[in-house]
């Protein structure tokens, strides 16, 4: 009698403390979205040497908490550089703004500005700056 009720309420205890996963839903990305207010660069550019630029980022997690919050840079189609900024990622919407300062060189500079999920998935999205 005692076995019977110990497995009746430990089934229950297993039964209702799962939370059940809806797979039909469609896993959602994040949003990566760039400010276009007066004085924001926000798309594909050509600057001039040592040229500055100022560029606000506006990121909304999707399914997925965020994990971390990143920012890379590769120039002249080179390695990546990768920078990790410390930002909150534990909202839900955050954004970043970032001065750059371009090099005293002619050439191209591809800035990344993206998110890491906690289940490892990157998103980024990219500008490049030509810079003459």
């Amino acid at each position: 009698m005692t076995r019977a009720l110990l497995f009746v309420l430990l089934s229950a205890l297993v039964l209702f403390s799962c939370e059940q996963e809806n797979d039909n839903e469609p896993k959602r990305s994040p949003s990566i979205t760039y400010r276009t207010d007066s004085g924001y660069t926000y798309t594909d550019d050509t600057v001039g040497l040592g040229d500055t630029v100022r560029i606000g980022v506006t990121m909304q997690k999707g399914s997925d908490d965020i994990a971390a919050f990143m920012v890379r840079v590769a120039y002249d189609g080179q390695s990546v550089y990768e920078q990790r900024d410390s930002i909150v990622v534990g909202a839900e919407t955050f954004s970043f703004e970032k001065l750059i300062v371009t090099r005293n060189q002619p050439g191209s500079e591809k800035w990344m500005f993206g998110v890491e999920e906690i289940d490892g998935d990157a998103y980024f999205r990219p500008i490049t700056l030509t810079v003459q």
